[in-house]
């Protein structure tokens, strides 16, 4: 952790410069909206970000709501995003049908919160 408790930033993925950075944030493309789900979540469309998987520099498009989902995972894994992005793509490899790896992270996300709340 030494990396992270030196520097100010929740999200070192964010920091140009940063060993897990992510890349630059690119315009949300549906978010012009402020339209609300109810129970204060902003709708907002997907948002492009490339990561590094196994050397390899692939784009994801996630929505703010998963990025934020799968920076929070990451941190409570203690690993960095990239890390946690290449993990859940070599369970998807693994798969008989396997779906994209944005909705691969999505899934995984969502079956971590089902855990969680079990």
């Amino acid at each position: 952790m030494g990396w992270l408790a030196d520097t100010n930033p929740v999200y070192p993925e964010l920091v140009e410069g940063s060993p897990f950075f992510l890349g630059k944030k690119q315009k949300d493309r549906a978010s012009t909206s402020s339209a609300q789900t109810g129970i204060g979540v902003s709708m907002q469309g997907p948002v492009k970000r490339s990561v590094t998987i196994a050397g390899h520099e692939t784009s994801i498009s996630l929505e703010p709501i998963f990025w934020t989902a799968l920076r929070d995972a990451a941190a409570e894994d203690g690993l960095p995003v990239n890390a946690l992005v290449a993990r859940i793509d070599a369970e998807r490899i693994a798969s008989d049908d396997p779906p994209n790896l944005g909705s691969a992270i999505r899934v995984w996300l969502y079956a971590r919160l089902s855990k969680t709340r079990a």
